[in-house]
């Protein structure tokens, strides 16, 4: 037997002679989820899970570092991602078993993570340049500061606040 929906099956009595009766009993579907993570992040329970129809299913996905984040879970290929706002936390992804088609006996649940990046943005008005740039969390960038011709590099401000700026590359990390 297989999980279609609503099936008929025959089952044939030959030369009927006196009263028959058929009894059958059924079993509630069972299903496989194969739970895979994608990299940068965990799922748990990973790897094969069997539930039956009509069970709830919970799914903890985390990235593995604060540097990533959730950027999309798919179940059977189709994004239930809704950007949950905090996707840099544990969060728990609950699956109705009983939503999914009948006739699929195998299904998957998988997710993906994304790197943040972050702008480097600079401001050098009108008398030099101060580059920029967007680069992945966790890593280092080194601005380049040019003074236009007849100029000089008085002060460098990193985030509002004066640095000690003698000279040497500024660098923010």
């Amino acid at each position: 037997l297989d999980n279609t929906p609503d099936p008929t099956y025959p089952y044939e009595v030959n030369n009927v002679v006196t009263d028959v009766e058929v009894c059958a009993t059924f079993a509630l579907n069972t299903f496989k989820i194969t739970a895979t993570a994608g990299e940068n992040g965990t799922i748990i329970p990973e790897g094969d899970t069997i539930v039956t129809y009509g069970d709830m299913i919970d799914f903890v996905i985390e990235p593995n570092h604060t540097c990533y984040y959730i950027s999309n879970i798919l179940v059977d290929g189709e994004s239930v991602w809704t950007g949950y706002t905090d996707s840099v936390s544990a969060y728990t992804h609950t699956i109705d078993v009983s939503t999914f088609d009948p006739a699929v006996v195998d299904h998957t649940i998988t997710t993906e993570y994304t790197i943040f990046e972050y702008e480097m943005a600079s401001n050098a008005y009108t008398e030099g340049t101060v580059s920029s740039a967007t680069v992945d969390c966790g890593t280092d960038y080194t601005y380049e500061i040019e003074a236009n011709y007849g100029y000089h590099i008085d002060y460098v401000f990193l985030d509002g606040e004066r640095t000690n700026y003698e000279g040497q590359q500024a660098t923010a990390t």
